[in-house]
């Protein structure tokens, strides 16, 4: 038996990582982490599922994606009129009539529902993989950047909820896609500018928190185009419009003026009635109505005891807010303490500095185009823009709310793959480095990645009520604790 040569070896490992299999194991063990929680973790989970839900379940009693009157029985979920409820629920309520058709058992239901939010997830994983190939990062740097990405376990625990950040993952995903493709082109197609403002329309509706990155990204097409083309734009784009069939100019421009119209009934309306883009439960219902709905009774809460909380400085507020975000990455639980492996948890934090710090040394090296700097505005606008958002509440309620990593979930992709090229650019002459480093991140990911922090950080009152459920659970546990180390 002849022995194989290491540099063949190490060949066919890196052509393997690189190539469509890799990536759809990839997208399989995300699947399988995702199912398990989904179908472990009883209803409702963590992150608002209960409001998803329930919004979900009214629109699906209903034809028309408008509340305009709001019984007081959904007082509890907040108002729900002018943005609190969105496209999501209506959406996502035609799925729920269809298993309802089949069944009337609630759990089956909901189970129907987590998993049509994992799909929404892996279409998102492939788009942004999609986007990726066609900015031209090598296979290798798209799969691993992926496979870490999903072991995050805040990534699987969130695709496994009803949840709106599932459906507004895969639309942001393709709304970069699109607009790469409008930067890299040859020529004006002035279809792809409209889709570009539909989509971006109907993903702001999905959830409100994409208008920043939908105006930001306006803003600069704008100025790219501007450079570019200068006057000449205009008369290259109605060039474009004059060479399209005039009905699919007709049906193109009907399916514009609806998502438009759709857009400035909810947000220009409030905008212009409310100065709000969405206004507030007590705008909208009144302080008696809003006091049964959970956020608002908090922030009451919190608004009443705010002065006798003493603020922290910018510098220590930094650092609690970047610390929650790592340690919320790594949480089955933000409520809970000790939801988290905090091994995993200290591992994410120190690679986070060694990516930014990789992306620092190698920034030259790497080669950009267009939509890699777009995509790296986009990402640090949103992470600042959560920032500054994060520190106003505080200094409102002196409270750390909303200091939650999945708000930046469409971005973390990104991130991710950008410091998968800087460190292979930075160790691109260390090849043995670069194998030594990769299986040892993988085993330092393996200490809570993926659905490993929720088994075993879970109990049995986590669990759906079925005894096959808890026995595979704490069957799972019994394996992965002597392979977990528990202390930091």
């Amino acid at each position: 038996m002849t022995k194989q040569n290491p540099q063949n070896i190490y060949q066919k490992l890196h052509t393997f990582a690189g190539s469509k299999k890799f990536f759809w194991l990839v997208i399989l063990f995300f699947i399988g982490n995702a199912l398990w929680i989904a179908y472990s973790y009883a209803y409702p989970m963590i992150y608002d599922e209960y409001f998803h839900m329930e919004v979900t379940k009214i629109f699906s009693y209903q034809f028309s994606p408008l509340i305009s009157h709001q019984p007081q029985s959904y007082d509890i979920l907040g108002s729900l009129s002018h943005g609190g409820a969105t496209l999501y629920h209506y959406v996502m309520s035609y799925p729920l009539r269809f298993i309802r058709l089949f069944t009337d058992s609630y759990p089956a239901q909901i189970l129907f529902m987590r998993t049509i939010n994992i799909l929404l997830v892996v279409w998102g994983l492939w788009l942004f993989a999609k986007l990726f190939r066609e900015i031209g990062i090598r296979g290798i740097y798209i799969n691993i950047a992926l496979l870490f990405f999903v072991l995050l376990p805040m990534v699987p625990l969130v695709a496994a909820h009803v949840n709106y950040d599932n459906m507004l993952f895969p639309l942001t995903a393709l709304f970069f896609l699109l607009f790469s493709r409008i930067l890299t082109a040859k020529k004006i197609i002035w279809t792809n500018y409209v889709w570009l403002v539909v989509l971006g329309c109907i993903t702001s509706l999905v959830k409100v928190v994409f208008l920043p990155v939908f105006a930001a990204s306006l803003i600069y097409l704008g100025v790219f185009m501007g450079i570019r083309y200068g006057k000449a734009f205009l008369q290259q784009f109605n060039q474009s419009i004059r060479k399209t069939n005039k009905y699919v100019i007709g049906g193109i421009v009907v399916v514009f003026i609806v998502a438009t119209g759709a857009f400035a009934t909810v947000y220009v309306q409030n905008v212009v009635r409310y100065h709000a883009l969405v206004p507030g439960c007590e705008r909208m219902l009144g302080a008696k109505r809003c006091s049964v709905n959970f956020v608002t009774k908090r922030s009451q809460d919190a608004l009443a005891v705010r002065d006798q909380v003493e603020l922290l400085s910018l510098p220590d507020y930094t650092s609690l807010w970047f610390s929650n975000m790592v340690k919320f990455s790594s949480s089955i639980d933000v409520r809970q303490k000790g939801g988290y492996v905090p091994l995993f948890a200290s591992v994410l934090f120190f690679t986070v500095f060694a990516c930014l710090a990789a992306l620092a040394y190698s920034w030259r090296s790497i080669k950009k185009n267009s939509t890699w700097y777009y995509l790296a505005a986009m990402t640090a606008g949103l992470v600042v823009l959560l920032f500054l958002n994060n520190h106003s509440e505080y200094l409102k309620y002196h409270q750390p709310y909303a200091t939650q990593p999945r708000y930046l979930l469409t971005v973390i992709p990104i991130l991710t793959v950008m410091c998968v090229v800087a460190i292979g650019v930075a160790l691109r002459n260390h090849r043995n480095i670069k194998l030594a480093a990769f299986i040892i991140m993988i085993l330092l990911f393996s200490q809570g990645g993926g659905a490993v922090t929720y088994i075993l950080r879970s109990n049995d009152a986590d669990h759906w009520q079925n005894t096959s459920v808890t026995k595979a659970n704490n069957a799972a546990k019994k394996i992965l604790a002597p392979l977990v180390k528990e202390n930091e």
